[in-house]
């Protein structure tokens, strides 16, 4: 149908257009007439002006020629009068007037022809300028009709260009109409085809509507029972979260009699498959040499896909720090990544807000250490021009530092403020956090000093290694390496390492080994005393 209405559509419009054409060819005709008479026209308004200016000519010379011949019959007439007189003097007296009246009339004659000449002549010049006016008058609508005669030639082309197109086009319609026929009737056997088979489909359809009536009852009948055993189901999960809690609680007694610091790998699938993993064992197997593959231990090997960040915090991380708060023990937290490290930072403070602001008031201090570089505190606003000096002592296995100190809220407003979103640039230094821990209920109680020290720059690990395994042939001095090496052997230390990191420009296995010596450095069981004071700048 559509189709066939396209296809009167085109042939109306080519109607159309032979109308327009006759109508075109029709009006070219009429202005043909029309210039062929306005060309006769201006033929005999030129003979008929050549005729008036002839005749008025003539007539003027007419009236000139009379008036001389009236004059000279006067003078005749006037002659023959003074002939007739015989006194002598009378007769010059008389002949003398009569010439001077024929030189004043021969005057008047030479004037009067002057002015009938101007007059003719200002004529022939009135009837030139109308003529030309009019010739000028006549040529515009000349050239007017001659440039609508060019452009309806135009538009009859354009329009006999246009209905040889649609010819072609009715014929190409014609064809595919018939190709369209042929569709139709094959299409109809399908349609014939099909019907028959819908039969059957509909035959099925009821068959199938009976079956989902039966499995509604039987979902029905499924979600009464899920009903009634939903307090069972509720029961038994809070059985397994309070199971899955004792064993984390478990696991972190058996890690603090094993006496040894806590090392947490934290990677993500990408990189599992890039790596030989024992989830079981805690060992990573990387090939160090083609001949020989090395394992290296971690306390646990947690995927980033199993576990996200929030979940690490609160299943592994949480039994170790509860544990330290519960004995009024100093203690630390090392992170390990190549470059900032933001996520789990935001996580953290997060996770100190929910789980101990209600029982403990936390205050914060936070600065940048580093050997080369000027140390900063970074709770100062970043526009602030202060450049105090960072002094950093440790006296009875207390960290000491002389900077800015905000609850945990007011630090949390200050690094969300816009000035404090970007992260500070840590290379070639470490970022530390002094935490202070305060029983609300108990004022009088031990305060317990918690350090956040994060490593974002992978170049530091040999130093430290240096400082923390072969202390006797350390090549450098670091003020770093010395107070890591001291937090380390008087506080209960725990690493988190974010592999990722490690995979890109040959850190892996640094890290790896770094990893492995510290796993095998015992926790102190009580604090010893011990006093040291440095300064950094």
């Amino acid at each position: 149908m559509e189709l066939e209405y396209q296809l009167n559509r085109r042939v109306a419009m080519c109607r159309k257009v032979t109308v327009q054409c006759e109508r075109f060819e029709d009006g070219m005709n009429h202005c043909s007439e029309q210039l062929t008479s306005i060309e006769e026209e201006f033929k005999s308004t030129e003979e008929k002006l050549k005729v008036d200016f002839a005749n008025d000519k003539s007539l003027l010379e007419e009236k000139f020629a009379e008036s001389i011949n009236e004059m000279s019959s006067n003078y005749n007439h006037e002659l023959m009068e003074l002939e007739k007189i015989t006194a002598k003097d009378e007769l010059e007296v008389e002949m003398n007037r009569l010439r001077k009246d024929l030189i004043d009339l021969l005057e008047d004659c030479d004037t009067l022809k002057l002015s009938n000449e101007k007059a003719v002549a200002q004529k022939g010049k009135t009837l030139a300028e109308e003529f030309e006016q009019h010739k000028l008058e006549k040529n515009s609508s000349l050239e007017l009709l001659i440039t609508n005669y060019k452009q309806s030639m135009d538009e009859k082309i354009s329009l006999l260009n246009d209905t040889a197109q649609l010819r072609q086009q009715n014929s190409e319609m014609e064809k595919r109409l018939n190709d369209l026929e042929k569709e139709i009737a094959q299409i109809t056997s399908e349609i014939d085809k099909a019907v028959s088979e819908k039969e059957a489909i509909e035959n099925e359809k009821l068959n199938i509507e009976k079956n989902i009536e039966e499995e509604t009852d039987k979902m029905n009948k499924l979600i009464l029972f899920t009903k009634e055993n939903e307090g069972k189901y509720n029961d038994w999960y809070n059985t397994v979260e309070y199971e899955l809690s004792k064993r984390k609680k478990l696991e972190n007694s058996i890690d603090e009699l094993k006496g040894k610091v806590r090392c947490f790998g934290y990677i993500s699938g990408e990189v599992q498959d890039k790596l030989s993993i024992d989830y079981i064992e805690g060992t990573i197997v990387h090939n160090t040499t083609p001949e020989e593959n090395r394992s290296f231990h971690f306390t646990r090997i947690l995927p980033s896909n199993a576990l996200p960040l929030p979940q690490l915090l609160f299943r592994e991380y949480k039994p170790f720090h509860d544990l330290c708060l519960s004995e009024a023990q100093d203690f630390n937290l090392f992170t390990v990544s190549n470059g900032p490290w933001s996520e789990l930072q935001f996580h953290f403070m997060e996770f100190l807000k929910h789980e101990y602001c209600d029982n403990f008031e936390i205050t914060v201090q936070n600065v940048f250490l580093s050997d080369e570089k000027i140390s900063k505190d970074l709770l100062i606003p970043r526009d602030s021009s202060s450049k105090s000096c960072i002094t950093v002592q440790i006296e009875s296995n207390l960290l000491i530092l002389n900077t800015r100190e905000l609850s945990l809220k007011d630090y949390l407003s200050f690094m969300n403020s816009e000035k404090n979103k970007t992260p500070y640039n840590v290379k070639n230094g470490i970022n530390l956090y002094k935490l202070k821990f305060q029983s609300r209920e108990d004022p009088s109680a031990k305060t317990v000093n918690f350090h956040l020290v994060q490593f974002e720059d992978l170049t530091l690990l040999s130093v430290l290694q240096e400082h923390l395994i072969s202390p006797r042939f350390v090549s450098k001095t670091s003020h770093i390496g010395l107070l890591i090496t001291k937090l380390l052997h008087h506080l209960k230390s725990c690493f988190f390492f974010n592999l990722d990191d490690c995979m890109d420009d040959g850190h892996l296995l640094p890290t790896l080994n770094f990893a492995s010596d510290i796993g095998k450095i015992p926790n102190p069981k009580k604090p010893e005393p011990t006093s040291k004071t440095s300064s950094m700048r």
